[in-house]
């Protein structure tokens, strides 16, 4: 599973989200991609403590590419089968990636080959990489 956060204009709610997410994805062994879509608030700075943790990812886009861009830019990213957005400013807590992790497996593998909504807006699953 890898957890991605698209974050413009962050600065003010990573120092809060940040440690609990981290925490929250290591204990579970998964990943963790955050894109900075170009923010000019002190986004980047708000991420450079994590750019040496071992299964956290931070992508810095040159040009702001939007929302999708910034999702587009994190899932192909992902080295997982399945993948779940955060909203870098914390709206979706972390309960809800364990209700799509339960959602997500079935009795079987999940052979989707587009990127399917599961719950809402908070969880995609994209196929195998080949």
């Amino acid at each position: 599973m890898t957890v991605v956060v698209p974050a413009y204009n962050e600065a003010a709610s990573l120092p809060a989200l940040m440690p609990s997410l981290v925490a929250f994805v290591r204990a579970r062994g998964w990943k963790l991609i955050v894109v900075d879509d170009c923010s000019v608030d002190g986004t980047s700075a708000a991420l450079q403590p994590y750019d040496a943790e071992v299964g956290v990812t931070i992508l810095r886009h040159k040009v702001n590419r939007g929302y999708g861009g910034a999702l587009k830019t994190a899932v192909r990213e992902a080295i997982t089968d399945l993948v779940v957005t955060f909203e870098a400013e914390g709206s979706i807590a972390s309960r809800t990636s364990t209700r799509c992790t339960r959602s997500c497996s079935g009795p079987g593998p999940i052979w989707w080959s587009a990127i399917v909504a599961v719950i809402g807006r908070a969880c995609f699953v994209k196929s195998a990489r080949t």
